[in-house]
């Protein structure tokens, strides 16, 4: 299939650009770069022009727009340690039956109890992570992943329902505010808003015409 669409790539690490080009470059005109700038320079030197379709922006992009190899090596160790760290949660969690599965089920369960008018949900977790929050975004319809508070400051054991209890308290606003907006993008009008319009717009148009031709006309 002939190439079409066209993808910017805006990240900091040029290991990262190389292989991005290198997988998407044979599907789409891809453009790489460590600033929008850039990419759109590379973008045109493949596609002839910078139309792009779709920016791909790196969500952890550092204020002064590049990093050293150093500072990549470092963050690289890093990175691998908290995977190591993740496996050894994710095990624990799968020895005590805990799973993204079971919140599918919650979700599949919810779903079915509205019948035509479904009344929309969020997730609301602390462990989970990238991967689980794709997948529930693309299989469940879950309007947001809102994270769980977590304190702020190191706490000892005998003290950690305290701490927990404190770090909600804390971040009850921001909470409030995720689930005021869940509650607004999930409300009808915002589902169907541009159908609405659409509708409202097609018959003012109609009696405009109407009005024309059989009072002017």
């Amino acid at each position: 299939m002939a190439k079409a669409r066209s993808l910017c790539f805006i990240d900091d690490d040029p290991a990262e650009l190389a292989r991005f080009k290198k997988a998407m470059g044979n599907e789409y005109f891809v453009g790489v770069g460590t600033s929008p700038a850039r990419a759109l320079d590379d973008l045109k030197k493949v596609q002839g022009s910078k139309r792009v379709d779709l920016y791909v922006l790196d969500m952890y992009f550092p204020r002064e727009g590049t990093n050293t190899s150093e500072e990549l090596f470092k963050l690289g160790q890093a990175w691998d340690g908290f995977r190591k760290a993740e496996t050894a949660l994710r095990k624990v969690l799968s020895d005590l039956g805990q799973s993204l599965e079971g919140g599918l089920r919650l979700a599949n369960e919810v779903k079915s109890r509205g019948g035509h008018t479904r009344t929309p949900f969020v997730f609301f977790t602390r462990k989970g992570n990238l991967l689980d929050a794709i997948t529930a975004y693309e299989h469940t319809e879950a309007l947001s992943i809102i994270k769980k508070p977590d304190p702020r400051v190191d706490f000892d054991e005998s003290n950690r329902s305290d701490a927990y209890d404190r770090a909600m308290i804390e971040d009850k606003n921001s909470l409030i505010r995720a689930f005021d907006s869940a509650i607004h993008r999930g409300s009808f009008w915002y589902r169907h808003k541009d159908h609405i319009q659409g509708f409202i717009s097609g018959i003012a148009s109609s009696a405009v015409v109407w009005f024309i031709t059989r009072w002017i006309g």
